[in-house]
């Protein structure tokens, strides 16, 4: 499913493309991936004490000026980000008359960056943990509905349905760019990881369901990764 991406790859509409990278890479890349950022994301790494911390971001912001030099043909240094009210990144230049959409994640030593044109899109990634107190965070986060499916499931398998349940939250909140404080309650999606990932119920406004799509994105079998978009169907391209 991951391939190189060709030299001639372009951004097609009818196509989401998804790149893929570890984080844990030798000093020399870290600072190769450094030397792309802006002089204001150098100074917002730089206030990052933990390495671990320095390291996902540089690599995970790295990685997507990596990739829309490679599809854009510009240098990585030239693109400028301007920010939504909840601190979403995004391009307000076109390029050829349309707009582009990106979305980050990165979870323990794993990065994904989103990109499509024309659409909304979000992306998130997860890596499965059992130390996480997850039937707790599903009674505080999500639907009641969701909760019960969950807490239905045999023990062994809670962890992997809790994070195939919040990647799927995580992606499309991330998609409209309100972040958490949307309310991850406020709509259901399916809660078998082995499934295609649906959304079910949107209680804003129920036409709504409809109008989203989902993506698992076969990263890694210790992690969980979702990718959500409005726009119609497409196809997923993975790149590393």
């Amino acid at each position: 499913m991951w391939d190189s991406p060709p030299e001639g790859l372009k951004l097609d509409a009818n196509y989401i493309d998804v790149w893929r990278t570890r984080i844990d890479l030798p000093e020399e890349e870290v600072k190769r991936y450094a030397l792309t950022l802006s002089e204001e994301e150098r100074e917002r790494a730089a206030r990052f004490t933990f390495p671990d911390k320095y390291e996902e971001y540089v690599v995970s912001r790295g990685l997507l000026r990596r990739a829309l030099a490679h599809v854009l043909k510009q240098a990585a240094t030239d693109f400028q980000f301007e920010y939504t009210d909840s601190k979403k990144p995004y391009l307000s230049k076109k390029y050829g008359g349309q707009s582009i959409s990106f979305n980050i994640s990165h979870s323990h030593g794993q990065a994904l960056v989103a990109i499509s044109l024309q659409r909304n899109i979000g992306v998130d990634i997860e890596k499965i943990r059992t130390d996480v107190e997850y039937e707790k965070l599903a009674s505080r986060f999500f639907s009641e509905a969701e909760h019960k499916q969950l807490m239905q499931l045999p023990q062994d398998e809670r962890a992997r349905s809790f994070f195939a349940i919040w990647t799927r939250k995580e992606a499309f909140v991330k998609a409209i760019g309100k972040g958490i404080a949307f309310g991850l309650s406020e709509f259901d999606v399916n809660v078998e990881p082995q499934e295609p990932p649906l959304m079910l119920v949107t209680r804003w406004n129920p036409q709504d369901v409809s109008s989203w799509l989902m993506a698992t994105i076969d990263s890694d079998p210790d992690y969980m990764a979702t990718l959500a978009t409005d726009g119609g169907d497409f196809q997923l391209r993975c790149w590393q």
